[in-house]
């Protein structure tokens, strides 16, 4: 049976509306999907929530795997080492840090789930910089007021050997060798035994996945699709013809 692996923003949501005639197609043909995001639990929930299933979802850029019912079976925390990432960072260019204090007590609740790991919004560097310390985290994102402040952090990240990658204006930072490939592999080595895979994506963060051993790889090309993606790629589609893809596979694995 085939198994497909979305990445959320540009893929199966863009414009603020999410592509419901792709996913209910997938339920209704029962082919198993598992969502491949950088956003935390919560943010991933305000658009997936209708259509989770009894597959767990892969949140955090890879660092994280967690199910539908808020529990973490997979988790990959940054170093103290990784940590020193901070000096690196140019606060008066910083709008605002998204981090996620695993062992803390911030929680909210959603709908009927009390979700225990929530990320936290700070501008102040000195708070940010305080939490960071005692606190475990998988991924801390940080918005820039400019693409040419991301692109400097990221240089500078490079250079220190630290793991950020590039998504619109934003650095996502995770723990070295963790991706949204590694928490694949770890689905597919642990939980859903598969060879027939799909992997769906279109930005830097989605690079990464593309690199995996086994299975398709389908491009979602819009104007800021990297190259790099689109060479890794099996298939090149749009955001619009992204349902006819794949209506094609589901209807060629019937056939």
């Amino acid at each position: 049976m085939k198994l497909m692996f979305f990445d959320i923003d540009g893929v199966i949501y863009k414009n603020k509306k999410s592509n419901d005639k792709l996913l209910l197609f997938l339920q209704k043909n029962k082919i198993p999907f598992i969502f491949c995001t950088g956003r935390g639990y919560l943010r991933s929930l305000e658009i997936v929530n209708n259509y989770l299933n009894e597959l767990p979802i892969i949140i955090e850029n890879g660092s994280k795997i967690v199910t539908k019912n808020n529990e973490i079976i997979y988790q990959r925390f940054l170093t103290q080492n990784e940590k020193k990432i901070l000096k690196y960072i140019d606060y008066k260019e910083v709008e605002y840090i998204l981090f996620n204090p695993s062992n803390s007590n911030n929680y909210i609740q959603y709908g009927d789930k009390t979700l225990l790991y929530v990320s936290k919004r700070i501008s102040n560097s000195k708070d940010f910089y305080n939490e960071v310390l005692v606190n475990d985290i998988c991924q801390i994102t940080i918005k820039f007021k400019s693409n040419e402040c991301v692109n400097a952090f990221i240089d500078k990240c490079n250079n220190n050997n630290i793991n950020a990658i590039k998504s619109e204006d934003y650095i996502i930072i995770n723990s070295k060798g963790i991706n949204k490939r590694t928490a694949i592999e770890f689905i597919i080595d642990n939980i859903f035994i598969n060879d027939d895979i799909y992997v769906f994506g279109n930005d830097y963060n989605d690079i990464e996945m593309f690199g995996l051993k086994k299975g398709k790889k389908i491009a979602i090309i819009d104007d800021n699709t990297p190259e790099e993606l689109i060479s890794l790629s099996d298939i090149q589609t749009s955001y619009e013809d992204l349902y006819k893809v794949v209506f094609n596979i589901v209807k060629y694995q019937k056939n």
